[in-house]
């Protein structure tokens, strides 16, 4: 049964890689796929792999749904949407959209985001694969735990910037911070 009369083609289960300079750039597989006469195409149960360039890291991002357009340079991918690196970084949301020109990761919807003992919230959220650096751009709370998951230091402010080549965290705005029984504002 067709899923959409206005696709040209509907297909199952599959995958695609693309390559350049004999190297893998990125495999995508997905449940279902739909194509579009102007050359838009939506995938569903889609898994993107990224493989590693230039000493970065490989990268895997899942989500219900991701659509391209013609050129499919812009995803717009919805419906619980996981990024994972191959260090153990992770984020979470539920609608994005990736640049693939610009490794660029973008959603206004609300983020969770971590990595061994740091986890971390907030909205308006830009992650820059190549630079590694992520953006909070609104009500950004970062926590810190100990090996028993205890929380250590708690951070909340109105944006943050998390450098992951330089391990650096900047808050901006209004800043919270708790560390045991010391508070700084």
């Amino acid at each position: 049964q067709r899923q959409d009369p206005k696709a040209i083609y509907e297909s199952a289960a599959g995958r695609f890689t693309q390559a350049r300079d004999a190297s893998e750039d990125f495999t995508v597989t997905f449940e279902r796929q739909l194509a579009y006469e102007n050359g838009r195409s939506k995938w569903f149960g889609v898994h993107i792999k990224a493989k590693e360039r230039g000493g970065a890291r490989d990268f895997d991002v899942m989500a219900d749904e991701a659509e391209a357009g013609e050129n499919e340079r812009i995803l717009q991918l919805s419906g619980h949407i996981k990024l994972s690196a191959s260090d153990g970084f992770t984020l979470a949301t539920e609608h994005a959209t990736f640049n693939r020109d610009q490794s660029v990761v973008h959603t206004d919807d609300r983020v969770t985001f971590g990595k061994a003992r740091m986890s971390g919230s907030g909205t308006l959220a830009t992650y820059n694969q190549l630079s590694d650096v992520l953006t909070i751009g609104m009500g950004a709370h970062v926590e810190m735990h100990d090996e028993h998951d205890a929380v250590t230091l708690d951070f909340n402010a109105g944006a943050a910037t998390l450098d992951r080549m330089q391990d650096l965290l900047t808050l901006d705005g209004t800043v919270h911070v708790v560390r045991g029984n010391q508070i700084i504002d």
